[in-house]
C-alpha cells in the first residue's frame, strides 16, 4: 500500500541577503487598524464555505490573537449567526502546517573575513526555530550549493553552519535566488497549507552575469524574500528589489545577529497570523451568493480591511450532527458499509458536522489480518486501508472524534474481486502507457497528493485551452468492472472543469473547489477487451482563474 506522507502545513522557506543600510521597506502611513489578506476560498459539501487569510496591522506586522468574535461574515449583505453556521476560527497548531526557511548565504572570496560573525548570525535564526518550521540552508559564490536539506534538527543546522568554508572570488547571486526559491510553492487548500520565505545574505552584487535580475524577480513571484546586504560593494536596488518582505542595509557583519533575530520573528508572527474561517452556510440551490469577511469595530476602513468573494450554494444541503465518512457529491451523507476487492486500496476521510469544536479523531480496527490499516499521522482524519483477508471476511472499522464525542463504525466486507491494475503515481515521470495531450501536459507533482508522495496534476491552462490524460487497459468483455481513483479540482465554478471520459463518453464531471474525493464507477465492458479512461481539465473562454488545476491519484481498476 502507498504510504503517507502529508505536508498539512505551512510552508514558508526563507532566503536572508544582508544589505548596508537602513530598511529599505516602505509602510503606508496609516494609524490605526487591520489589514486582511485572502490566500484561499473554498467550498465544501454538506454547505461549508472555508476562508483562508492573514490578518496583519497597518504596518504588515502579523496579528495572531483574534478569535471567532472578532469577526463578521455577511451573505448578500446578511449577517451569518456564528452560533447557527457553527463558525469556527482554526489557527496553524490546529493545521496540518509547515513553515520552512531557505537560509541563502554568501560565502564567496570577499566574506572570508566576516565568516566567522555570519556564522553567529545564521545559528542565532537556527536556535529561534519555532513549532512546525523546518529550515533549508545554500551557500553561493560560483554556483549555489545546498548544504543542508529541510530540517528541524537544530543540530544539523548548526553543524552545516559550522562546515561553511570560503568559496570562489565570483558571485552569481541571481542565479542563487532562482536556486532558493525553486525549493518551495506557496499553496492553501483544505488538506495542506504551505507558504514559504527565503532569506539571504551578501557583501556584494552579482558578478557572474549567468542569470539576470529579471529572472531573479520572476522566480521570485509573490513569494516573501528577505535581503540583508553587508558592506559598500552590494547593489541597494537590486536587494531593495527583491526583498519584498523587507531589505536592509547593514554596515558589518556583527549587525547582522540582530537583523536575523528580528527577521525570525517576523516570519513567526506571519505564520501565526494565519487564520481559518469556517463555517455552514445556511444558503441553498443553484445561486450566486456574495461573502464579505470583516473585523469587527476595525478602524481601518479602506478596500484591504475586508475580504470578499462570491460563491455558488447549488448542491448545498442539510445534515444532523455527526462523523460523515467519504462524504461526495454522489453520496451526500458518506457512506456506512464498504465492499473492498482482495488487495483493494481504499481512502477513507472522516468529517464532523455540527460541531462547535475541531474535531480530532482516533481510528480503530479489530483485525489486520482482514485489512491492513494506516493512520496519516499529520491529518488525523484521513486513513489508508487495504484488503488482506478472504472473500466474505468481514469487520468494522470505528472512528472516534474525541473532542465533540462522536463515533461512527463503517462495516467492511472482502469480495471475491481481484485488483488488477493500480497507479499511485509514484515515479517523478508519467508511467508507461500514460500519455498527455492538448494545449498543454499534466505532470507528475509532489504538490498535495493525497497518499504517498506524488500525483498527476494538470498545467495551467490560458483561456479556450484543455489538456487530456489518457490510458488504455486490457480488460474482459462484456463484464463488470469497478473503476476508482481520487481526484481534487482547483478551479473556477461553471468556467474551469475537469472531466472523467470512459471510451470517450462523459461519466462525471468537477468544478469550482473540490477537495480530494473518491469517485468510485461500476462499468460494463463492450464486446472489445480495450477500455479507455481519460481526463480533459479545460478552461473556457469566460474564466478569469489563470491557476486552475486538477489533480488525480490512486487510480485503481478491479473485476
Amino acid at each position: 500500500m502507498k504510504k503517507a506522507n502529508y505536508l498539512l502545513v505551512l510552508l514558508i522557506p526563507m532566503l536572508v541577503i544582508f544589505s548596508c543600510t537602513k530598511s529599505t521597506t516602505t509602510k503606508p502611513v496609516i494609524t490605526s487598524g487591520y489589514k486582511l489578506i485572502k490566500f484561499h476560498m473554498e467550498t465544501e459539501l454538506p454547505s461549508y464555505v472555508n476562508i483562508m487569510f492573514e490578518v496583519t496591522d497597518i504596518n504588515y506586522i502579523g496579528v495572531a490573537d483574534l478569535v471567532t468574535a472578532d469577526f463578521r461574515v455577511s451573505e448578500d449583505g446578511e449577517t451569518v449567526s456564528p452560533t447557527e453556521s457553527f463558525m469556527q476560527i482554526r489557527k496553524r497548531d490546529m493545521i496540518p502546517y509547515s513553515l520552512k526557511t531557505v537560509l541563502l548565504i554568501d560565502n564567496s572570496l570577499s566574506v572570508s573575513s566576516k565568516l566567522g560573525d555570519i556564522k553567529e548570525a545564521a545559528d542565532s535564526l537556527i536556535h529561534n526555530i519555532t513549532d512546525q518550521q523546518e529550515i533549508a540552508i545554500f551557500v553561493f559564490s560560483d554556483t549555489p550549493v545546498l548544504i543542508q536539506d529541510f530540517t528541524s534538527d537544530v543540530e544539523l543546522l548548526t553543524a552545516a553552519v559550522n562546515s561553511i568554508d570560503t568559496g570562489y572570488a565570483t558571485t552569481d547571486l541571481y542565479g542563487a535566488f532562482i536556486e532558493g526559491l525553486s525549493k518551495w510553492e506557496d499553496f492553501y487548500d483544505l488538506s495542506e497549507i504551505q507558504q514559504g520565505f527565503l532569506v539571504a545574505l551578501t557583501d556584494g552584487s552579482d558578478t557572474q552575469n549567468s542569470h539576470t535580475l529579471a529572472e531573479a524577480m520572476e522566480a521570485r513571484g509573490d513569494k516573501w524574500v528577505y535581503t540583508i546586504g553587508i558592506g559598500d560593494e552590494i547593489d541597494p536596488e537590486a536587494l531593495s528589489s527583491l526583498g519584498n518582505a523587507g531589505s536592509y542595509l547593514i554596515d558589518d557583519a556583527t549587525e547582522a545577529v540582530e537583523k536575523f533575530v528580528e527577521i525570525q520573528a517576523e516570519i513567526v508572527a506571519y505564520a501565526n497570523s494565519l487564520y481559518w474561517l469556517n463555517y455552514l452556510s445556511p444558503t441553498r440551490g443553484d445561486i450566486d451568493h456574495t461573502i464579505k469577511l470583516e473585523i469587527i469595530d476595525n478602524e481601518n476602513t479602506e478596500s484591504d480591511s475586508y475580504i470578499q468573494e462570491t460563491f455558488n450554494s447549488e448542491d448545498f444541503y442539510s445534515v444532523n450532527q455527526g462523523i460523515f465518512i467519504n462524504v461526495s457529491e454522489t453520496n451526500p451523507f458518506g457512506i456506512d458499509s464498504l465492499e473492498l476487492a482482495h488487495l483493494g486500496n481504499y481512502i477513507l476521510r472522516a468529517e464532523s458536522f455540527l460541531c462547535n469544536l475541531p474535531p480530532q479523531y482516533i481510528w480503530t480496527t479489530p483485525d489486520t489480518d482482514i485489512v491492513m490499516f494506516e493512520e496519516n499521522t499529520d491529518a488525523d482524519f484521513i486513513a489508508y486501508i487495504q484488503a488482506s483477508g478472504n472473500s466474505g471476511d468481514t469487520l468494522t472499522i470505528t472512528v472516534e472524534d474525541t473532542v465533540n464525542t462522536l463515533t461512527k463504525n463503517l462495516f467492511i466486507t472482502i469480495t471475491n474481486y481481484e485488483v488488477y491494475y493500480f497507479e499511485g503515481f509514484e515515479d517523478p515521470e508519467l508511467p508507461e502507457g500514460w500519455t498527455t495531450s492538448g494545449n498543454v501536459e499534466w505532470f507528475i507533482t509532489g504538490n498535495n497528493p493525497i497518499q504517498g508522495d506524488y500525483c498527476a496534476q494538470s498545467n495551467y491552462l490560458q483561456k479556450n485551452w484543455s489538456t487530456y490524460l489518457t490510458k488504455s487497459f486490457s480488460v474482459p468483455a462484456a463484464d463488470t468492472i469497478t473503476i476508482s481513483f481520487a481526484t481534487k479540482v482547483s478551479s473556477q465554478f461553471n468556467n474551469d472543469l475537469l472531466t472523467f471520459y470512459i471510451d470517450d463518453v462523459s461519466a462525471a464531471t468537477w468544478n469550482g473547489d473540490k477537495n480530494w474525493g473518491i469517485f468510485e464507477y461500476d462499468y460494463t465492458t463492450s464486446a472489445s477487451d480495450t477500455l479507455v479512461l481519460s481526463w480533459r481539465y479545460s478552461r473556457n473562454y469566460f474564466s478569469n482563474y489563470e491557476f486552475g488545476t486538477a489533480l488525480l491519484d490512486n487510480v485503481q481498476i478491479s473485476w
